[in-house]
């Protein structure tokens, strides 16, 4: 039997090749998506039957009655396939970066909390590094260049809490140069800020 993670690598792979808008027919890459998902969901089931719930809901009606692709049930499944590619057990050991402005610490907080912490089941003591939060960051007399470094170094994932906070810290792009060098699997989430491709990106 194949494993979860070759499933989901399987899944990831196909949806990297695919290019699309919300006419597109669909063709032979979406006929192996759905293949991979509906295998994937028999896997998922007893562990995450959320993700297999709505990963069932979506394949089902990934394409349309005229034989084009629902962007927004492609949208579903797109994202829960990230998600389920970190938060996979076969890494159990997984260790989180958050990249942050200080000046976003209640919202950042807010995600670590609902999100990583109820929503996936990390430990915020044990699995996540956030200098924003007293219990999963820089501990009183410690040195915060050093803290940021070491736990660079070791995390699995990063997350970047990009916004406008964010862009104009030094620190934060600093980090951000790190993770790009380093090669980390990086994940970025974009809060209250504008994005334009034709200007340079987000960043600019």
């Amino acid at each position: 039997m194949r494993s979860i993670k070759e499933v989901l690598d399987s899944c990831g792979a196909i949806i990297d090749k695919l290019n699309f808008d919300y006419n597109t027919p669909a063709g032979n890459g979406i006929r192996s998506l759905i293949s991979e998902v509906r295998v994937l969901i028999d896997l998922i089931r007893r562990d995450f039957p959320e993700y297999a719930g709505l990963l069932e809901k979506s394949v089902n009606k990934l394409v349309t009655n005229n034989g084009r692709m629902n962007a927004y049930c492609y949208g579903d499944i797109r994202t829960a396939i990230c998600m389920l590619r970190i938060i996979n057990p076969v890494v159990s050991d997984l260790k989180i970066f958050i990249s942050h402005s200080s000046k976003d610490a209640e919202l950042v907080t807010s995600f670590v909390d609902h999100i990583l912490r109820l929503g996936i089941g990390f430990s915020p003591e044990k699995d996540i590094f956030c200098s924003s939060i007293e219990e999963m960051g820089v501990r009183n007399g410690s040195d915060l260049r050093e803290k940021i470094r070491e736990n660079i170094l070791k995390c699995d994932r990063v997350f970047l809490m990009i916004s406008a906070n964010y862009k104009n810290s030094e620190i934060c792009l600093n980090e951000m140069g790190r993770h790009g060098y380093m090669e980390k699997m990086c994940i970025l989430l974009f809060f209250r800020i504008s994005i334009s491709i034709q200007s340079g990106g987000c960043m600019k």
